[in-house]
């Protein structure tokens, strides 16, 4: 197998983002952005429901669906029964909601979408991700906890682990291949007869070798299994296991500024929605349960390593799901959705000086494919949170955001 054949297929595997000649370096102050997608459009008006008046009108459209056992969050919105872990009072300390939030393009596609978000470009030309943007224009540590690189990330050469002891198997090109000593793939970096040009290619190989490096050694024979043994984490998800290695990660020498985690659950409920069934084992309220237990436990287990307070977390869909259930006691693909936040330089929700909307605005009239209203371009939180979280200069986060922030004002979203 040719060393470059190596190369491209091994560095999204293992690597670090970095601009050429300059290694990648964490934000300052050690501050991290983790960026979480609940890939299949997860239903906002489940996740955090109208209260009151405006629950009994829902209820009209929702038969079977309508939210019902909520937490109370204010007079006007509830939370769902499943969210408690997360929405503790001293949860809600450092957690807000942004309602009527998401992607300006009006497209239900899940992939369409999916891919403009991530990108940060409404037209849905652009390939490279709009964190892989950021990276390479601030030099920042980048980190990809899946099987592979997201497209958020796509771009910048992002270190992608699942496992921490796929670090000791070793990678090439058609999967894991245990053995492979570091030895090994050492050689397979090294200049072959002909190729001594090639420097740019030889210095992001043993990037990626020296990250594995150290993974390797602070790493030492933790695994998912001991990682999500504390702090509440749900041992069988497979979301349990990404969030605790992504706070494993950031607690390394790496110190990776931008995260991005898969969320996991099967979002995408055309049928069976199972809102309020607590007992199935599928559906909408075991997703919500999967989500909101560990990302208390991803709460506790960061403040356990003293990154609480240097980390925003940002929970998001593609899109939300049609007002009104469908025949078959599911929703459709919708458009405004919802923004979750959370972490230590977080406002709490409703509080003085937080600038988004404080309640939902039901639509009317409505039929099978009416959506929520699109009001906050998701972009503006998450530029918000680049510019004056990880202090980056407004110029880089317009331009990862291909200039077309515009000159909405932001939501006051951290404290």
């Amino acid at each position: 197998m040719r060393r470059r054949t190596f190369l491209t297929s091994t560095l999204a595997s293992l690597g670090l983002s970095f601009l050429p000649g300059q290694p990648a370096r964490a934000a300052a102050g050690g501050r991290r952005l983790v960026f979480v997608m609940l890939r299949g459009g997860a239903d906002a008006l489940s996740l955090v429901s109208p209260a009151g008046a405006a629950a009994t009108t829902l209820a009209q459209w929702r038969p079977t669906l309508a939210l019902a056992g909520g937490i109370s969050l204010s007079p006007d919105l509830q939370a769902h029964p499943a969210m408690a872990p997360l929405v503790t009072s001293a949860g809600l300390a450092n957690l807000t909601f942004v309602l009527h939030a998401g992607g300006v393009s009006d497209t239900r596609s899940h992939f369409d979408q999916q891919h403009r978000i991530e990108t940060g470009d409404t037209g849905g030309a652009a390939s490279r991700g709009f964190l892989a943007s950021v990276a390479l224009a601030a030099g920042l540590q980048t980190c990809a906890v899946h099987r592979t690189a997201p497209r958020s990330l796509a771009g910048a050469n992002p270190l992608v682990l699942s496992d921490p002891a796929r670090l000791l198997a070793g990678y090439s090109d058609t999967g894991v291949k245990p053995g492979w000593s570091r030895a090994k793939r050492l050689a397979m970096y090294q200049v072959a007869a002909g190729e001594a040009g090639d420097a740019r290619v030889d210095a992001l190989a043993r990037q990626a070798l020296a990250s594995g490096d150290v993974l390797a050694s602070e790493l030492g024979g933790e695994t998912l299994a001991t990682l999500t043994s504390r702090h509440g984490y749900l041992a069988s998800s497979g979301f349990a296991g990404r969030l605790a290695l992504a706070a494993r990660l950031a607690a390394t020498s790496l110190a990776p500024s931008l995260m991005a985690v898969e969320g996991g659950q099967p979002w995408d409920t055309h049928t069976s929605q199972s809102t309020n069934n607590a007992s199935a084992a599928t559906g909408l309220y075991a997703s919500v349960k999967d989500l909101a237990t560990n990302l208390a436990a991803f709460r506790a287990d960061l403040i356990s390593r003293g990154l609480w307070s240097s980390t925003v977390v940002v929970v998001m869909s593609e899109f939300g799901r049609t007002v009104k259930e469908n025949a078959s006691a599911g929703t459709d693909h919708g458009r405004g959705g919802l923004m979750m936040l959370m972490g230590g330089p977080v406002r709490a929700f409703g509080s003085a000086g937080y600038l988004g909307r404080p309640r939902w605005s039901l639509p009317s009239p409505i039929d099978g494919s009416t959506a929520l209203e699109l009001v906050h371009d998701y972009r503006v939180v998450m530029a918000e949170i680049l510019e004056h979280h990880l202090l980056l200069p407004a110029a880089t986060v317009n331009a990862a955001f291909w200039g077309q922030l515009g000159g909405s004002g932001y939501l006051n979203v951290l404290a």
